[in-house]
């Protein structure tokens, strides 16, 4: 388990490069997704968040749990697109 990347073939570093790729936009579309619930106190998340000294872990869950969902939608939909090879 303490090889590293380059041992793995050329198909499979492409494979995780390309997975990389989606995790980032997905990692991104959160962030902005987040700041847009903030920006815009829905549910009045920014108010609650700046008026407790603990506010930062309101908004560290918050992100979390966005990233970890558009992150594992992303790379989904990066799979799912992906071209067929018929084997016939």
């Amino acid at each position: 388990m303490t090889k590293g990347f380059r041992s793995l073939s050329k198909s499979q570093q492409k494979t995780l490069k390309y997975l990389f790729r989606y995790l980032l936009k997905g990692v991104a579309f959160a962030a902005i997704l987040c700041l847009g619930v903030f920006y815009f106190d829905l549910g009045n998340l920014w108010s609650m968040a700046s008026a407790y000294s603990y506010g930062w872990l309101i908004v560290m869950k918050l992100f979390f749990a966005m990233a970890v969902t558009c992150a594992g939608v992303s790379m989904g939909y990066g799979m799912f697109t992906l071209p067929v090879h018929d084997d016939k």
